[in-house]
């Protein structure tokens, strides 16, 4: 599976019209343009995706969230939390997803699999990936 594979998943998931609606975002003229945005149950939002195939064999080995998330997709994300929306980094890692803030990714785009684990980092696997769409719009404040 790689990234568009992912997505593939997650629309299927996130989209179910009227109430759910999830959708692709293209900007080929502004750097950093999250993935995708939501709306669930008039809870709108944007994710950046970002998908690893497996986990790294050492349990101790950092894991990288992807291909990584940019300055600009760092920026974008940032500026539409200031200004108030939800915008989240979805990493999958081969049958798992992983809701993070932008902040909860360093800017090395490495991080620790414990950290990955924490309470409060939103996670499930892809056999529950449509509660996804339940913690989108109702766990998380605005902005969190």
């Amino acid at each position: 599976m790689n990234e568009a594979a992912f997505w593939t998943k997650v629309r299927g998931a996130l989209h179910r019209p009227p109430r759910w609606v999830a959708r692709k975002l293209t900007d080929a003229f502004t750097a950093g343009t999250p993935d995708a945005f939501y709306v669930i149950d008039g809870v709108v939002g944007f994710l950046e995706l970002k998908y690893l195939q497996e986990w790294p064999v050492r349990p101790g080995t950092l894991v990288k969230v992807g291909d990584g998330v940019t300055v600009e997709q760092r920026r974008y994300l940032d500026m539409l939390r200031a200004a108030g929306a939800r915008a989240h980094v979805l990493l999958g890692v081969e049958r798992e997803w992983f809701l993070l803030t932008p902040d909860q990714v360093p800017e090395s785009n490495r991080l620790e699999r414990w950290k990955l684990r924490a309470p409060n980092v939103p996670q499930g696997s892809f056999d529950d990936l449509p509660r996804l769409g339940i913690v989108l719009s109702q766990t998380l404040e605005p902005g969190a």
